[in-house]
């Protein structure tokens, strides 16, 4: 059985190896300020408060803006 999303969980995702923020509690994070701009929250992830993708298992596939995104929230150590 393939990994799944855990909202309780802390995440790194990931785009082709290079870590763009982390996911919270289900909230995402970026920058070095940690800002929140955006969250997964049933099966969708929103950025800046728009549907922005879908997460299936630990891959965000993001939609917007184009082109498609795939990502991969990579499970951290609490």
């Amino acid at each position: 059985m393939a990994e799944q999303f855990e909202p309780e969980k802390t995440y790194a995702l990931h785009y082709e190896g290079d870590r763009l923020g982390v996911v919270r509690k289900g909230l995402y994070y970026e920058g070095p300020e940690a800002w929140q701009v955006g969250e997964i929250k049933d099966g969708t992830f929103y950025y800046n408060g728009k549907s922005a993708g879908t997460i299936e298992g630990l891959i965000v596939t993001r939609t917007e803006p184009k082109p498609v995104t795939m990502l991969r929230l990579v499970p951290l150590e609490e």
